[in-house]
């Protein structure tokens, strides 16, 4: 009887033990619950406050696969030039009398720039004139006594050579005269007036400069390496970055075969 009691006694502890367990185990699963609600909680919270995430959205599109071909390209260095640029000088002295240009302003060819004192010259074409008119008299007259038979040959070949030397004598003081008027040699703007109303005018002194940029080249030096790619025809697209990065297309019109031996380049 007394063992009876004793297995009933371990049977009944054994069983409030394994209550007592599962109990526990019960609760930490409840607390094991909770503790991920509030992870969960707490990760929503700190991404709804993390400024510094960014979605990243991949784009991807598609296009044809094209067979084309590649052209290569180099960059150069050019500088541009016009062979209309030029300083006007005056080909005969004097005292400038009249400046009709000012800085800025397109002319045409032909068109008088500068007129330079002719009062001398002038005053020597209006004698030469009046002498030749009494020469042309003259030349008249012994040829006329030569018809007659009243005349010598020498007189009349004297009045012959005295009125060609008198036309000879003006025709240079006229092409003197038209020199002391500067004129444009072609069509372009006035870049720089050096010369001042007064002053005296000299072969040696420039008085104006013309410029005409309507027709340009642009030159580059370019590698040895490409002397045999770069030919007479060849495309170039050239790049202005002053002129809010214009861009024009044209061909190359000359190539120079002498290779700088300083720089191994050539024109």
């Amino acid at each position: 009887m007394k063992n009876i009691t004793i297995i009933t006694s371990l049977i009944m502890g054994l069983f409030l033990v394994s209550c007592s367990e599962k109990s526990t185990l019960e609760e930490l699963k409840e607390k094991q619950a909770e503790l991920k609600a509030e992870i969960t909680e707490l990760n929503s919270q700190i991404s709804a406050l993390d400024t510094t995430k960014k979605e990243v959205i991949l784009i991807v599109t598609s296009t044809l696969v094209e067979q084309k071909d590649f052209n290569h390209k180099i960059e150069l260095q050019g500088g541009v030039e016009t062979d209309q640029n030029i300083l006007i000088n005056a080909e005969s002295p004097g005292i400038i009398r009249n400046i009709h240009v000012k800085e800025g302003q397109k002319v045409s060819k032909g068109q008088t720039l500068i007129t330079i004192d002719a009062e001398i010259l002038s005053n020597s074409i209006e004698e030469v004139k009046t002498a030749l008119e009494m020469a042309n008299y003259m030349y008249d007259k012994q040829k006329s006594l030569k018809e007659q038979g009243l005349g010598t040959e020498v007189e009349l070949e004297q009045a012959k050579n005295q009125k060609k030397s008198l036309e000879s004598k003006l025709k240079t003081l006229q092409s003197q005269r038209g020199k002391t008027v500067v004129r444009a040699p072609f069509s372009g703007v006035i870049d720089q007036i050096f010369a001042n109303l007064g002053e005296m005018a000299s072969p040696q002194a420039p008085l104006i400069r013309l410029v005409n940029n309507k027709n340009i080249k642009i030159t580059a030096s370019v590698s040895e390496n490409h002397l045999g790619q770069v030919k007479v025809g060849t495309p170039v697209d050239i790049l202005f970055g002053n002129l809010n990065d214009t861009t024009i297309s044209s061909v190359i019109s000359y190539r120079g075969s002498y290779i700088d031996p300083v720089n191994r380049t050539f024109r």
